[in-house]
């Protein structure tokens, strides 16, 4: 029986399966809250003298019924959440970019691709500007740079002097 079989309550419809995206979460609390109360429970367990150490009780009690292999119910609980991790590994994202001829939209955001093209060399823009003035130090961009030729600019890795 797979993950997404597990009967959950719903507004719309009061028995309606739960795939592993919505059971993994509820199993994560789940297992939290029994995290939770065995410390609680060691911690009075503490000031009721009953043990010595609350760091030992809790330390026997997570190995006895926290983990992973032990054949308890929080085991079959731990397994299926690994489970449902496992499947939600696997499946891809649900998409939210649309296209409608050379507009994309994304969530409340419409863009066409001429909008795009302005949007990315604006940023570009300001980009070179920002480096030329806080990295360069330089407030007017034209003409304070020196050229290079790119093509005869060559580097030796093996030393280590600039």
């Amino acid at each position: 029986m797979g993950l997404e079989y597990i009967p959950g309550s719903s507004s719309t419809a009061q028995y309606k399966f739960k795939d592993s995206a919505q059971v993994t979460p509820i199993l994560s609390g789940f297992i939290k809250i029994a995290q939770m109360l065995t410390v609680q429970y060691c911690l009075e367990e503490e000031e009721s003298s009953e043990v010595e150490s609350c760091r030992e009780l809790l330390e026997e009690l997570h190995t006895r019924f926290l983990t992973v292999g032990t054949a308890t119910p929080m085991d079959w609980v731990l397994r299926l959440r690994l489970y449902g991790r496992g499947i939600i590994k696997r499946l891809t994202a649900e998409g939210c970019i649309n296209w409608i001829g050379d507009t994309v939209i994304y969530q409340d955001i419409e863009l066409s691709m001429s909008d795009f093209w302005r949007l990315v060399h604006q940023l570009a823009e300001e980009t070179r500007l920002v480096l030329m003035k806080d990295l360069l130090f330089i407030e007017e961009a034209e003409g304070q740079l020196p050229t290079y030729c790119w093509t005869e600019l060559k580097d030796n890795p093996a030393k280590d002097e600039p």
